[in-house]
């Protein structure tokens, strides 16, 4: 996937970077030789170009401000795409999952297809074991859940 750039962001951060810089009486100069940064690197970032995180807190305590302070910017709150019909479903899976998981469900082990029954019978929903089993899994890598092997089936309970 290609790196985005959202240029009215970097424009906005450069800019309040100079302002900032200027409101303490410094040059270019004087963040470079502070920062480690070249003038050049410096002056580009003002100008909007791309930049990293620690960059940036760098040059906020070169000019003696937190790191917040050049991101403090008001901008219009829109993502670049909305959320797919698809990608909420997941989500509200997840979720259910989730409840399901808090309510000790798996505190005697269950297998995907015990889960899919549940999910069905209290929701209506209409999903697949192996969605089911993803979740599960990404559960267990997150320590909520552990999983016995059982034949070529997953078997889901509390740690």
């Amino acid at each position: 996937m290609p790196i985005h750039r959202n240029t009215t962001v970097t424009q906005a951060i450069g800019k309040k970077i100079k302002e900032l810089r200027k409101a303490h009486g410094l040059e270019i100069e004087d963040i470079s030789e502070m920062s480690g940064f070249t003038s050049n690197n410096i002056r580009s970032i003002e100008n909007g170009k791309e930049s990293r995180i620690s960059t940036l807190a760098e040059i906020a305590f070169a000019i003696g401000v937190q790191p917040h302070e050049i991101i403090d910017i008001t901008f219009k709150i829109k993502p670049r795409f909305k959320l797919s019909a698809k990608r909420k479903e997941k989500t509200r899976l997840t979720e259910r999952i989730n409840q399901l998981i808090k309510s000790n469900y798996f505190e005697e082990p269950k297998y995907s297809k015990d889960v899919l029954l549940i999910l069905k019978q209290q929701y209506k929903i209409k999903t697949t074991s192996p969605s089911i089993s993803a979740i599960l899994l990404r559960r267990v890598n997150e320590g909520k859940l552990k999983v016995n092997k059982i034949g070529r089936q997953n078997q889901y309970s509390m740690t």
